[in-house]
C-alpha cells in the first residue's frame, strides 16, 4: 500500500472505516436479533406453559421455532406470510424431512390484505386464548396496514390471549445513533408509530 500515491492511499483508509462501520452495525443488529430471539422464545414458552394451545406467528418468515422449542403435540400453531416466503420455507423443512411436534398449519397470505377469513378456516379458534406473535414485521408496515395487523389480531383473541412484538422505533434509534442501516433498513415503513425510516 506504501507504493499507492496518498490519495489513493486516502481512498483506501477511507474504505477500511466504511467497513468496519458496516461491521459495527451488522454486530449490534446481530446482537439486537439475539436477544430478541432469545425473548421471544422465553415469551411462547410461557405461554405454552400456562396452558395456551393457539399460537399465531404473523410475518412467519423462516420462523423455526415450531420445530426447535419442545411445544406440546395439542398445540395448533399456525404461521402466516407471503405465498413465496411459505414455498420456500417448505421446501427446505422437506429436504430436511423436518416435521413439527405439534399440529403446524402455514398459510399463505398477505396482511396487508383480509387474512382473517384464510385464519378461521384453517381451524384457528377466536374464542381460545391465543399466544401471537409479530417478530421484526410491524416496522415493515405502514400504519395504516399496521393499525389494521393489530385491529384484526384484537378482534380474533380469546380471553387470556397475548400478544409479543418488539419496538417499532429502532429505526429512529439507529438514526440517532449515527449508525448505518443496512439494505432491510431501506425498507422500513414505521410500523404503527408510522416513524419514518432513516435517511
Amino acid at each position: 500500500m506504501s507504493a499507492l500515491p496518498a490519495v489513493s492511499r486516502t481512498a483506501i483508509g477511507v474504505a477500511r472505516l466504511r467497513a468496519a462501520e458496516q461491521r459495527r452495525w451488522r454486530s449490534g443488529l446481530a446482537f439486537h436479533i439475539s436477544i430478541r430471539t432469545r425473548f421471544f422464545d422465553d415469551y411462547l414458552r410461557e405461554a405454552l406453559g400456562s396452558g395456551i394451545r393457539q399460537v399465531v406467528v404473523l410475518g412467519a418468515g423462516l420462523d423455526a421455532r415450531a420445530f426447535r422449542l419442545a411445544v406440546p403435540r395439542d398445540v395448533h400453531w399456525f404461521e402466516l406470510d407471503l405465498p413465496d416466503v411459505l414455498a420456500f420455507k417448505q421446501a427446505v423443512l422437506d429436504r430436511q424431512a423436518a416435521t413439527a411436534p405439534c399440529s403446524r398449519t402455514a398459510i399463505a397470505t398477505d396482511l396487508s390484505g383480509a387474512w382473517d377469513a384464510a385464519l378461521r378456516a384453517r381451524g384457528f379458534d377466536p374464542s381460545a386464548a391465543s399466544a401471537w406473535l409479530a417478530e421484526g414485521l410491524l416496522i415493515y408496515l405502514d400504519h395504516t396496514t399496521a393499525s389494521r395487523v393489530l385491529r384484526t389480531m384484537t378482534a380474533l383473541s380469546g380471553a387470556g390471549s397475548r400478544f409479543a412484538a418488539e419496538r417499532g422505533d429502532l429505526a429512529a434509534r439507529v438514526a440517532a445513533a449515527g449508525e448505518r442501516p443496512d439494505d432491510a433498513a431501506a425498507l422500513w415503513l414505521g410500523g404503527p408509530a408510522g416513524a419514518s425510516p432513516p435517511g
